[in-house]
């Protein structure tokens, strides 16, 4: 493998031209964002970078929510190994940002036996993240990275007369297929979200079994002839909610709601329901 312009970050080898890392023979693919992202942080190695800041910079043209800089730190950490609670490498401070708190050096200068100055290091990142930006420009603009995933849960059933169950199950199957045309999102499906019925499991507990980064759960109402769906998008990660709305549907509309919920989803986390 050529090393050229590779750095050392907390022991592992970062390649910003493959989006690779590797340590003790262990090799982690990276997507291009969150590559950028690790590279963003070392250039200010030592330095708290604030969430705007990591917008303004890793998501330079590209309208998103700070929620994407969550994703994409949880991403990294997991890739990297590095615990939240201990970390090693990059440590959250509070209602202020993020600190990359492991070493950095250019891996050449490393080899070489010399202690590289902090000009050298700043110079050596700068290259790298313009070469990394160059490269993956085309990348970017097409707005290509990891997929966001979603398991939509199926639909408690708070009608008057609790006996819905054939159209909660009904519009979750819906949802969840709609959720699965959608580029830029997947989805585990109804089957395994129907395997969790009736566990009572929170939703931090669904999102770890299911393997997704948010999971859609809902309750169907009675309302006059109709029913109101109370939807809500919760982080897998913190069990927070981040987006959440009523749909006043009848038997008639059930049918096409599925769309318009699917379409708000990818909205709330950044993905365009026409394009990935």
């Amino acid at each position: 493998m050529d090393l050229q312009g590779c750095l050392m970050i907390g022991g592992w080898c970062v390649d910003p031209t493959s989006c690779r890392v590797t340590r003790d023979g262990v090799s982690e693919r990276l997507e291009a964002r969150t590559m950028r992202l690790l590279i963003a942080l070392a250039q200010r190695s030592g330095d708290v970078v604030s969430v705007n800041e990591l917008l303004d910079t890793v998501w330079e043209g590209v309208t998103v929510t700070p929620d994407s800089v969550y994703q994409a730190m949880a991403a990294l950490r997991r890739a990297l190994g590095d615990d939240p609670r201990n970390p090693k490498i990059i440590a959250t401070v509070p209602r202020l940002g993020y600190r990359l708190v492991a070493g950095v050096q250019p891996l050449e200068r490393l080899q070489s036996g010399r202690r590289p100055s902090r000009r050298a290091i700043a110079w050596s990142l700068g290259v790298t993240a313009a070469a990394l930006l160059g490269l993956g420009g085309a990348v970017f603009a097409l707005r290509v990275h990891r997929p966001v995933s979603v398991a939509a849960l199926v639909l408690l059933d708070m009608s008057s007369t609790m006996d819905q169950d054939v159209l909660t199950e009904d519009l979750t199957e819906r949802l969840a297929g709609r959720l699965a045309e959608i580029p830029g999102l997947r989805t585990p499906g109804f089957r395994a979200a129907l395997a969790l019925r009736g566990k009572r499991l929170r939703p931090v507990e669904a999102a770890r079994l299911l393997n997704v980064d948010f999971v859609l759960d809902g309750a169907i109402h009675t309302e006059g002839a109709g029913f109101r769906l109370a939807m809500r998008l919760i982080r897998g990660d913190t069990g927070f909610v981040v987006w959440w709305r009523d749909y006043h549907i009848t038997r008639a509309s059930a049918l096409t709601v599925q769309d318009t919920i699917a379409n708000d989803v990818a909205k709330a986390v950044g993905v365009e329901p026409g394009r990935g």
